[in-house]
């Protein structure tokens, strides 16, 4: 007999670990968070460079339903999320959480 897997339930949520390891295997000079298909009104720059690495004031919209929250990096973008029941309590409104925070200063 095969196990079907539970789906998770819930929405999307930005997946700032994946996307702290993005941004430093890549050495990105700047990144930029927001919900695929409706990118203009929910990005948001989450690391510069040249002003220090972190943006601590970003604000975005970062869960969704229906659209994957993503990253982009040099004009790449990719898919950069969990399911909600999948994170340690991060929401639409989480940025930059400790563990995220780790990975770039590790």
């Amino acid at each position: 007999m095969f196990k079907i897997a539970k789906k998770a339930e819930g929405p999307m949520v930005f997946d700032w670990d994946k996307a702290a390891n993005l941004i430093k295997k890549r050495k990105a000079k700047r990144a930029y968070a927001g919900l695929e298909g409706d990118w203009k009104d929910t990005f948001g720059i989450i690391w510069d460079s040249s002003s220090g690495g972190i943006v601590d004031n970003a604000r975005m919209f970062l869960a969704s339903t229906w659209a994957k929250p993503s990253i982009e990096l040099e004009s790449n973008t990719y898919p950069c999320f969990r399911m909600k029941s999948e994170t340690p309590g991060w929401d639409e409104l989480t940025v930059w959480p400790d563990s995220a925070r780790a990975i770039i200063k590790g």
